[in-house]
């Protein structure tokens, strides 16, 4: 069975760069895991998505969020 996926064109973004950034840099700020994620994000290939949780408010312990 073929993947419906493999009709989609290839992307350069690497999302192993993109986790790696994301773990070892401060979010925001000059050279930060953000700056870099909009110089090399794909936006062709990939879309980004915004959540917001309906009870963000009860996840305030990380154990609850880190799922």
């Amino acid at each position: 069975v073929k993947n419906p996926l493999d009709g989609l064109p290839t992307s350069n973004f690497n999302l192993e760069d993109w986790k790696r950034a994301y773990s070892n840099k401060d979010t925001r700020g000059k050279d930060g895991a953000f700056e870099w994620l909009y110089e090399h994000f794909d936006k062709e290939g990939f879309s980004l998505w915004r959540v917001d949780f309906k009870y963000n408010n009860d996840l305030t312990q990380t154990f609850k969020s880190s799922n």
